[in-house]
């Protein structure tokens, strides 16, 4: 069973034997009844994993910095994987779901969590498992984060959200699709997560919902969305188009977190003591 790209030869073997499961089931197959590209653990993940599953010394002064981006894109990738349930329940003949679908405009990637397309219309969700309490504030649109009486200000996933839907319109125009409609939502998968939104800012509200308030909100889309902008053929076509172009991400992680090769400890690891003392 393969989880990690082909093209990545750095860190193929490392993921190999270090991967455990975490409370997450890493195979794809069954997960979910998504069927374009279906919610499957990013490699960055893998590769953070496999750094912090004794590939460096347990004394490296990065294990601190590594430990804390990989908590946090495992939260994500959990919010991710949450919203999958809610998503099932949309039509399988009339939307396709793409989860972290990854595409080039220009020179640069953009990358949308989840992307829902329909003969209709499309919609970039950005997908947010944060705890705790999510403040929309009307003045410059600042969004601030509140856990254990501590605040602050993060990016404002409804502009991402929106960013990402004007990103994915132009690329749509690039590839001579002009009239669909591209709308956008910020989903908060946390239920125990607080949003509040500041008084003349309710706009925000528009764009906005729950996890279990998605298949709503996507249905409201499509009650205004009755006009068909793609035959079947065309929506086929697309479909096709975005899995070709989609481009996993492989990140460096030796070079975004100043490592040497050298100070990747090598071997296989046992699997009966976890001791790094097979090579081959």
């Amino acid at each position: 069973m393969k989880y990690v790209h082909k093209s990545d030869k750095n860190i193929v073997d490392f993921c190999r034997d270090m991967i455990r499961n975490n409370g997450i089931e890493l195979k794809t197959k069954g997960w979910c009844h998504l069927e374009d590209k279906p919610c499957s653990i990013p490699l960055r993940i893998l590769k953070l994993e496999a750094l912090l599953e004794g590939r460096l010394c347990p004394n490296h002064p990065t294990i601190p910095d590594i430990a804390a981006e990989y908590r946090r894109r495992l939260a994500g990738f959990r919010g991710e994987k949450a919203l999958e349930f809610h998503l099932s329940m949309l039509s399988q003949q009339k939307f396709h779901i793409f989860h972290n679908i990854r595409l080039k405009l220009g020179n640069y990637y953009f990358q949308i969590d989840y992307l829902i397309l329909c003969s209709s219309f499309a919609i970039a969700l950005e997908v947010k498992n944060m705890s705790g309490e999510i403040i929309f504030k009307k003045e410059l649109n600042q969004v601030f984060w509140k856990k254990n009486e501590v605040v602050e200000r993060i990016k404002n996933p409804v502009l991402q959200a929106r960013l990402q839907a004007r990103k994915l319109k132009m690329w749509l125009r690039k590839h001579q699709i002009e009239d669909l409609p591209v709308h956008y939502l910020f989903v908060n998968s946390n239920e125990k997560t607080r949003i509040t939104v500041e008084p003349g800012n309710e706009q925000v509200l528009q764009v906005s919902c729950n996890s279990e308030g998605v298949v709503d909100k996507i249905e409201q889309i499509a009650n205004v969305n009755m006009v068909e902008k793609l035959d079947s053929k065309q929506l086929k076509k697309l479909r096709r188009l975005i899995l070709t172009k989609h481009t996993p991400e492989n990140p460096d992680l030796l070079k975004q977190f100043n490592l040497s090769p050298h100070e990747i400890l090598p071997g296989v690891k046992c699997p009966n003591c976890d001791f790094l003392s097979m090579f081959y």
